[in-house]
């Protein structure tokens, strides 16, 4: 899937940020590593590989580096979709 698609299936109120940077996410009590493509104050663009398999609807926890990569910040998610790739989620 191509990265510069526009993925705005869904209202944002929040503009996205090109944001490249590998983060962990939870879900289902298991950890993963993915990286993050673009993120709003709302939301975020994940690339997920294909992997794991998610649902839409899903709650996961995400933890994504500060720009300076000495501080995170976990955050709680909504998957709002999935393909074979990446995954949308909109936080909590």
């Amino acid at each position: 899937m191509d990265t510069d698609r526009d993925f705005d299936q869904f209202r944002r109120r929040d503009e996205r940020k090109k944001y490249e940077a590998e983060v962990y996410f939870s879900v289902s009590k298991k950890a993963y590593t993915a990286t993050i493509k673009n993120i709003s104050r709302g939301g975020a663009l994940v690339r997920t590989g294909g992997m794991p398999i998610i649902t839409p609807g899903e709650q996961i926890i995400i933890t994504i580096p500060f720009s300076n990569k000495a501080q995170n910040v976990k955050r709680k998610a909504t998957v709002m979709w999935v393909d074979s790739t990446f995954m949308g989620v909109q936080f909590v």
